[in-house]
């Protein structure tokens, strides 16, 4: 079976979110992983992501057991 494609998709942005968090590997900020991850996506050509996404993504990483928050950082 062949995958959707990948640049813009859900599971991009979910990859790219992982590399944000491991890049920051004392926490990062809810707003700061939405700038780092708009910003490459405009870097690509596509439009950015809302926050909402952004926050979406990372709870469910976090139900995943992939990230947790802790005093407003998210972090692997």
């Amino acid at each position: 079976m062949r995958q959707s494609r990948f640049e813009g998709s859900h599971r991009q942005r979910r990859a790219e979110t992982l590399r944000i968090l491991l890049a920051h590997c004392d926490g990062v900020e809810l707003e700061t992983v939405w700038q780092e991850l708009s910003r490459e996506e405009m870097g690509v050509g596509i439009i950015g992501v809302h926050i909402e996404e952004v926050l979406s993504i990372l709870e469910e990483l976090q139900n995943e057991g992939m990230c947790q928050l802790s005093d407003g950082l998210w972090q692997v």
